[in-house]
C-alpha cells in the first residue's frame, strides 16, 4: 500500500470524438481554465497515451492496484494495448469492428 491508497483509478477519452469543433472551439476563459478555449482546457486535463504506460509502471512499482476506463472505442482498445498483449488487443479491435458493422448493416 502507498500513501493509504489500494489502486488508483484514471478515465481517457477521445475529445474529437466526444465533442463537436464548435464546442472545442468555444472560449473558455473562466477562472478555473487551462486554455483558451473548451478543447485547450480538455486536452491540458487529459494525459497522453505515454503517460498511461507510465502510470501503469509506477502503480506497478509501488504495488497499488492501476484501472482505468476508455470512455470510447479509441481508447478502450488503448487500454486494452496497456494492459494485455498486442495479439489480444487486435483481436477486441477486430471484434469492434465487428460489432459496429453488424449494427449498420
Amino acid at each position: 500500500m502507498y500513501c493509504g491508497a489500494d489502486c488508483v483509478k484514471f478515465q481517457k477519452s477521445c475529445l474529437e470524438d466526444k465533442f463537436t469543433e464548435a464546442a472545442l472551439s468555444a472560449p473558455y476563459l473562466g477562472p478555473h481554465s487551462w486554455g483558451v478555449t473548451y478543447g485547450d482546457h480538455k486536452r491540458h486535463l487529459e494525459f497522453s497515451e505515454h503517460d498511461y504506460y507510465e502510470l501503469k509502471q509506477c502503480a506497478q512499482d509501488v504495488g497499488i492496484v492501476f484501472a482505468a476506463s476508455g470512455m470510447d472505442r479509441v481508447f478502450f482498445v488503448l487500454l486494452i494495448c496497456i494492459f494485455c498483449s498486442l495479439q489480444f488487443a487486435i483481436l477486441v479491435s477486430l471484434y469492434i469492428f465487428f460489432c459496429v458493422v453488424m449494427c449498420f448493416c
